[in-house]
């Protein structure tokens, strides 16, 4: 077992001064206690928010060394069995539960105009969104009423179903998509990357920066991103400590 003694840096923006990246910036919300455990160029960086029971720890750097950092939180009192965490591929943590295994992508270049965008509009139709989701995503973490949603938006058929759903849940100056989905029986007709070119268009007029995460395994949303001129990312395990 590799050990470290690390350094301890206290609160939001300390961390990001000594450790920068846009996955970091849009985790830790302005309004948490956050601390961070640095070494070797790795962070473990945790935050409680004063709505949840338990803190959530996001670690950044080489696997190895971000190990040793939860190691050395667990063994502090820091994190504890249940409490939520998301790291890099190769830390090697017990996870209990669903692991997910996804990517975190960004821009800040406009993307080309897509075919639909003009048709992208807010939406408050609970049901229509769900019934989306349920179908094209059902494990989806943005659903309506999540307190993390800013506004949903939907591309409708000409009879007025809605076919393609997105959600906003920008934070921090960041601007976020999630719960993007496009019915089954509307997909290969390019509504995704509408409605992700949409509201990734929105995103760089309010806050010059648009992000969204992508499950690893599905490589031809990702393939979409990428053409709409999001980076490779960071590629991030989550789930709950056993």
């Amino acid at each position: 077992m590799w050990t470290v003694t690390p350094e301890i840096i206290e609160g939001r923006a300390a961390i990001l001064a000594a450790r920068y990246t846009p996955y970091l910036a849009y985790s830790l919300r302005d309004d948490e206690h956050a601390r961070a455990y640095v070494a070797d160029g790795a962070v473990l960086a945790i935050a409680q928010d004063v709505h949840e029971a338990d803190p959530e720890g996001q670690a950044l750097g080489d696997p190895v060394v971000c190990r040793a950092l939860y190691e050395y939180a667990i063994a502090e009192g820091a994190l504890r069995p249940g409490c939520w965490t998301s790291s890099p591929h190769g830390t090697g943590l017990a996870l209990a539960g669903k692991v997910h295994e996804w990517d975190f992508k960004w821009t800040t270049a406009p993307p080309k105009l897509r075919a639909g965008e003009e048709l992208v509009e807010v939406t408050t139709d609970a049901d229509g969104i769900n019934e989306v989701l349920d179908l094209a995503l059902p494990e989806s973490t943005a659903r309506p009423g999540s307190a993390h949603v800013r506004a949903w938006y939907g591309i409708r058929a000409a009879g007025g179903e809605l076919v393609a759903v997105a959600a906003d849940v920008s934070r921090n100056g960041f601007g976020t998509i999630s719960g993007i989905g496009v019915r089954p029986s509307a997909q290969g007709r390019g509504l995704g990357a509408a409605i992700t070119a949409a509201l990734t268009r929105m995103h760089l007029e309010e806050f010059g920066f648009a992000s969204l995460g992508v499950y690893t395994v599905n490589a031809p949303a990702i393939a979409m991103y990428e053409r709409l001129g999001y980076s490779p990312g960071d590629s991030r395990v989550s789930g709950k400590l056993a």
